[in-house]
Formats: structure tokens, sequence, C-alpha cells
């Protein structure tokens, strides 16, 4: 970096860029509702524009030649559906890291459902590397050659193990979201886009003709990749807007109790009510309890007659009577000299 003859380093870039470097991810990901329409129907778009390119490829070959109408066949492992699906892939990837990033903060989450997502984006990132790559026929050739040593058919136990991945990691996902009803729906639609492009793999339940059969393969396959980065476009929107405060939760409702157990709840109650009622405990009063302030209205009372006071053993104090001072000393020669002991520091302590 250049430096002034003052010593002031020059600042090449206005204040408005240091504002840019500090916005969030959260900035690349549509929150209105109009800016996620208009992505999902240029996914959508694309996804068919690939498909009227490989209707288009025959009349391409005769002018360009045989690897450019290649390249826009879906059949073909390195054409624009192959980028398309690995594009898709990626995002779906990003996304799911993303809504980890926010998940990981929810305060209810005590079981850590959250890093499921991780899942997601693990999933997400294999199943790019095979689209963009020859992997999977590498992991069908591994699983065909331990079918092989096991004496297993490779036909049945390849695609078995792939469709259970892949309906344990959707099933999984749907009980994630399945608040969000938006992205639930897209994310059935996208299952049966899998099953759709499955059943024509297999040729079931309609043998299509070999011109009709990519399109249904591959086009049922791209629309269930658009409807998954739909699904978590829906879902990341949720969550951004739980993060604001702008959606609330659902309040959980008590369920009513049935007509039986309330019959038998106020026949409780009523047999309760018939009970005589406890008498109230006695309270016990102390030296402790605050004394009450007498009031100007209480001093136009007659004044009750002074209370003789205390008398510390066997003298009388002022205000009290030889009668009583005798009493109480005959009383005090019938008691034990431990209650005797007990008698004057009760007196000493009230006295205090």
């Amino acid at each position: 970096m250049r430096v002034t003859d003052g010593g002031d380093a020059q600042q090449p870039y206005s204040d408005a860029a240091r504002a840019a470097r500090q916005r969030g991810v959260h900035a690349l990901v549509p929150l209105r509702g109009w800016t996620l329409a208009l992505v999902v129907s240029g996914l959508l778009i694309l996804a068919g524009g690939v498909l009227g390119l490989h209707l288009a490829a025959d009349r391409v070959e005769v002018a360009l030649g045989t690897s450019a109408a290649n390249s826009l066949r879906v059949n073909q492992p390195v054409s624009l559906s192959a980028w398309l699906a690995s594009t898709l892939l990626a995002a779906a990837s990003g996304l799911s890291l993303f809504i980890f990033s926010l998940r990981r903060h929810r305060i209810d989450d005590y079981h850590g459902r959250y890093r499921m997502w991780i899942l997601v984006a693990v999933a997400c990132a294999i199943g790019n590397l095979m689209e963009a790559s020859s992997l999977a026929a590498i992991i069908h050739s591994l699983c065909s050659a331990a079918c092989g040593a096991t004496g297993l058919r490779a036909d049945l136990i390849c695609p078995a193990a792939m469709t259970t991945l892949v309906a344990g990691l959707l099933i999984r996902l749907g009980i994630e979201i399945r608040r969000c009803g938006p992205a639930m729906m897209t994310l059935v639609l996208a299952c049966i886009s899998f099953g759709v492009a499955a059943a024509a793999n297999f040729g079931w339940p309609v043998v299509h003709s070999p011109a009709a059969f990519p399109l249904w393969l591959r086009g049922s396959w791209l629309l269930g990749y658009v409807l998954l980065v739909t699904t978590l476009l829906l879902y990341s929107r949720r969550v951004q807007l739980e993060v604001t405060g702008a959606v609330a939760l659902p309040v959980r409702v008590k369920r009513k109790k049935p007509a039986a157990k309330v019959a038998d709840a106020e026949d409780d109650e009523s047999a309760a009510s018939a009970r005589p009622a406890r008498k109230a405990s006695l309270k016990l009063r102390t030296d402790l309890d605050p004394v009450d302030r007498s009031t100007p209205a209480d001093a136009d009372e007659e004044a009750a007659p002074p209370a003789p006071k205390l008398a510390l053993g066997t003298k009388a104090q002022a205000g009290s009577s030889p009668n009583s001072s005798s009493d109480h000393s005959s009383d005090a020669k019938r008691l034990s000299r431990a209650d005797r002991r007990k008698l004057r520091h009760d007196q000493r302590r009230m006295a205090s």
C-alpha cells in the first residue's frame, strides 16, 4: 500500500466497500416471496431448456457434428444436464450448511437434531461428485464385485441399497421440515419425481420408446433436483423468519379430556366438597411478630388497665400485686430445678 508524505495511508476504496464486506451469507439466500418465486422459476426454465436442447440435438449434429450434439443430449455423461444436476446439488449442499449454521442456535433443540443438516450437506456433495465425474460407475463396479464374491445378485442389491439410503435421507429430512407446509409439499413432489425416474429406469409400469426414455429418466431426475433445492430455499426462509421473530412458533393446545374423565373429575370434586372442612390451624404468635402501630382513633378510646409486669424470680416489680408474686413463688417452688432455670431464662428473654 502506498503511503503519502505525511505518513497517512491512502484509502483506495470508499466506506461503502467496507459495508459490503460486512454483509452476511444470508444476503445470498432469497428471503422475499417474489425473489424466491423468480429463482425457482428460473431453475424450472433452465431444466426445461436443457430438455429442449436434447430434442434439437439431431439437427445440431447435422450442422456441427457428433461431439457438439452429444453435449446437448441428456443421456450422455458429459452434457449440459450433468452440469445442471451437479450445480443444483452443489447449491443444495450450500443451503444445507447455511441452515445448519442457523439451526444449531435453536434453544429448544435439546437432542441436537440440527446435526442432520451436516448429513444432508455431505449427501448432496457426494451426489454432486457422482454427477460431475465417473464416481457412480466406480461404486457400481465395487458393488458388483462384492456381490459376485458373496453370491448375491448385483442387479438387485445395488439399486436396493441406493434406494434405501436416498429414501432414509428424504424421510429424515421430511421429519425435520414437517412444520413448514410449503417446504413439505415440494419435498413430496421431489420424492414423486425421483420415483418416476426410478420407474423409467426399470421400465415400470410402461416401457417407453427409445426416443422418450431419456426425457422421462433424466427430465424427472432434474425436476427432482430443482424441487429439492426449492425445499431447502423455503425452509431456509422459514428459519430466517423465525430468527428475526417475524414468524411465531405454533402454540401447542392441550388435549381435551374425554367426557367420561370429565364426569369422574366432577364427581371427585363434589365428593371433596361434601367432606367436612378441616379446622384452621392455630397461628402461634411470638415476640418476633410485627407490632401494629396505634392510630389517632385508637387514642380516643378508653385505655385498657395496665397489665402487671413480669416478675423476675421472687421479687415483685412496680405495678405487680403481692398476691400475684406470692402465687408465682409458690408455683416456682413446686417446679424442679431444671424447670425453674428454664423459666428464669424465658423471663429474662421476655423482659429484654
